[in-house]
């Protein structure tokens, strides 16, 4: 007896046969019901499931066949140089956080100055306007966030880690014309902070970083001991409230300051342990879930030419402000960054396509050399970049190929043993194979 299961599939309507040459005892073997169900389920509509991947073109592992980012791209390390647009007046040494309202620049100073919120000319860096803040005091302000209504100060550097009075003010915009502001207080823990000992400059309970989305506070910490950030929720309105720990990242550095663009780009500012710049650009995430999209980082350069970077305000989709305090005597400094350019899909490269030939690397492990083969014979410039698991180059190769088959690369026995990436671009066409060093 043959058996002949047939599906008609709902999408592209191709017929598929599935036939058994079972004997006729076999197919007695199984219920006739079992058949049955069977022919019904190949007759059901199928469910495509979208492939998740990197779906980011100007990633190195970008996968052009994935619908769903999944969090996974990785970049190559990308330098970048602020623009200076003015000096901060002395007043402002200590400039901490920013926040722009229409065409008003504010800023204010970081802990053991005076309670108030400046209002700074963008052109001169001068102070224009002081707002105070009675029945405040300014422990350690360290950011300012806003909504569509309020601003909010951070009152929760916590450089010893001991504080047990964690605040954030909040304070009616349509308030701050006056020269005296009135305020709320939204005070709040950790929810998963058990030790307060003075633990100076080696805990994970500093912060100087939020924002404000989704009608939540969302905080992101300066961790000093593992130079990670973890993200927190607190209400936005007044009252005593536990912080809710979401997720944590390795920010492989301090982070200091924090927006949001109108289009939901999130950017974190920082520096490292010698005092070198950077910022993440996090875009295309789920929800609130800042770290489940894409990650990218920008190297910002020395203390020399920006400063000790500590606040940042996008202005519009795509461009914003910094602000850094003096360090000996370089003063602090007022300075613009745009960055459509790495998180706009619009002005990011594009038509990039996976090559239509095939590609292949052997051996994999390899001790010392790399031979890349093509499916077809290959012509033109080709650019082969080796990275680390960080994004980092290690080698670079360039050659221009003609009706080539393959490349040997046996430059690469000086890279230690573990996991690196090979990223080629030739023309139009990019892709990226893993490989394992192990000599």
């Amino acid at each position: 007896m043959v058996l002949t299961l047939c599906e008609y599939h709902n999408l592209d309507f191709i017929h598929f046969c599935m036939v058994s040459n079972r004997s006729d005892k076999e197919i007695n073997m199984y219920p006739f019901f079992s058949v049955f169900i069977g022919c019904v389920a190949f007759l059901m509509p199928k469910v495509i499931v979208g492939q998740a991947g990197c779906t980011d073109t100007q990633a190195i592992n970008y996968d052009i066949n994935a619908v769903e980012n999944d969090g996974s791209c990785m970049y190559e390390v990308t330098s970048y140089q602020p623009q200076l647009l003015t000096n901060l007046e002395d007043g402002l040494n200590e400039a901490s956080g920013i926040a722009i309202d229409g065409s008003d620049l504010w800023i204010h100073n970081d802990g053991g100055n005076k309670n108030e919120l400046y209002r700074v000319d963008s052109l001169s860096g001068e102070i224009e306007a002081t707002i105070e803040f009675p029945n405040t005091s300014n422990i350690d302000w360290e950011d300012l966030a806003q909504s569509d209504t309020h601003f909010f100060i951070g009152d929760f550097g916590n450089n010893a880690g001991n504080r047990t009075n964690l605040r954030i003010y909040k304070i009616d915009r349509t308030t701050l014309p006056s020269s005296v502001a009135p305020n709320e207080t939204i005070s709040f823990t950790y929810e998963d902070q058990t030790d307060f000992s003075e633990n100076n400059n080696n805990h994970n309970f500093d912060c100087e970083a939020f924002i404000y989305y989704q009608d939540s506070l969302h905080l992101f910490t300066k961790n000093w001991a593992d130079n990670r950030t973890k993200h927190y929720v607190l209400p936005a309105q007044a009252g005593t409230y536990v912080a809710k720990k979401r997720s944590t990242f390795g920010s492989d550095g301090l982070i200091t300051g924090a927006d949001i663009a109108p289009d939901g780009t999130v950017v974190l500012i920082g520096y490292t342990a010698i005092g070198t710049g950077f910022m993440w650009l996090l875009f295309d995430y789920q929800d609130t879930n800042f770290f489940s999209g894409n990650k990218r980082r920008i190297e910002l350069g020395s203390p020399v030419s920006n400063g000790q970077i500590e606040g940042v305000a996008f202005l519009k989709n795509g461009y914003g402000y910094i602000v850094s305090e003096n360090i000996s005597i370089l003063p602090p400094r007022f300075l613009a960054f745009e960055s459509d350019q790495w998180t706009n899909p619009l002005t990011a490269v594009q038509h990039i396509q996976q090559p239509p030939y095939s590609v292949q690397l052997s051996p994999n492990p390899t001790p010392d050399a790399l031979r890349l083969s093509f499916g077809s014979a290959v012509s033109g410039d080709i650019s082969i970049k080796i990275l680390n698991v960080l994004g980092q180059e290690m080698k670079q190769f360039n050659q221009t190929l003609f009706n080539a088959n393959q490349i040997v690369l046996d430059n690469i026995q000086s890279l230690e043993n573990g996991m690196y990436y090979l990223y080629a671009r030739q023309g139009k066409y990019q892709f990226t194979l893993p490989f394992q060093k192990k000599k």
